[in-house]
């Protein structure tokens, strides 16, 4: 099985995200690009819009953050953050900031996405706390 592309696979994942929640939210079967690039379109103009939505800002907000060098902007804050996906993990540029007119949430951060590499180890740190001892 080849790998999606990197934004339909997430959006395939914001679908399925919606479906564990809502129970109404029946999804069929996403097998080809074209089918979860429908769906996703038609789901998003649909009734579940609104649910779509929010998983989008979910995923959005709650992915991994990643040492991944991130681009620059003039008006907001970038860092690239990253979510597995069953296609692989997906990275994405997560904006914030922008100041008091700023509506960083509105920058589509899907189509810019592309699958990234992690390699996750369990490190064993020694964390020492000192304090001054009076006599």
């Amino acid at each position: 099985m080849t790998k999606l592309p990197a934004p339909l696979a997430l959006k395939k994942f914001i679908l399925k995200q919606v479906a564990e929640s809502y129970p109404d939210f029946k999804l069929p079967p996403l097998n080809t690009e074209d089918e979860i690039q429908d769906f996703y379109s038609d789901a998003c103009s649909g009734d579940f819009s609104g649910h779509i939505q929010d998983a989008t800002q979910d995923v959005r907000s709650y992915g991994l953050e990643t040492s991944l060098p991130a681009p620059c902007s003039r008006h907001y804050e970038c860092e690239v953050r990253a979510i597995q996906t069953d296609d692989g993990w997906i990275g994405y540029n997560y904006w914030y900031g922008g100041g008091k007119f700023g509506n960083e949430e509105e920058i589509d951060f899907i189509s810019d996405a592309y699958h990234v590499s992690c390699e996750e180890k369990e490190v064993l740190t020694i964390q020492r706390t000192w304090t001054k001892v009076v006599t």
